[in-house]
């Protein structure tokens, strides 16, 4: 597959799962976890990443589930927003699930954190 094609698919993909994400309404407290389960014919190889969250957020980790867990790479939600080469190098098959975790530090906060409305298009 060229690279050109699997970029498209990743696009693709991750547009819609962040799309999804646009429903959630408040930040809990201490650690978060949101996947979905990739269902295209043709694997997929990860080859950047993006980390970016706001103030609250510490660290956050990708991670391909298929039986065992298998992280992608973590990063530090303040970092410049660029994209980073992965460091672990992965097949991402028809099934796995990939899961984001962004841990938070809501010890300050004595209510939830409401995200706000989010336009990913």
């Amino acid at each position: 597959m060229s690279h050109t094609k699997s970029s498209h698919m990743l696009q693709e993909f991750f547009s819609w799962h962040l799309h999804r994400l646009r429903y959630l309404k408040d930040i809990p407290p201490s650690l978060w976890m949101s996947g979905c389960r990739f269902s295209k014919e043709k694997s997929i190889f990860p080859f950047a990443y993006k980390p970016h969250a706001h103030g609250l957020a510490r660290d956050i980790t990708g991670y391909q589930y298929n039986g065992s867990y298998h992280e992608i790479d973590k990063g530090h939600p303040q970092w410049p927003q660029t994209f980073y080469p992965v460091t672990n190098k992965i097949e991402v098959k028809n099934g796995d699930y990939l899961l984001g975790r962004c841990t938070y530090d809501s010890t300050s906060m004595d209510c939830p954190v409401n995200v706000g409305e989010v336009d990913w298009q």
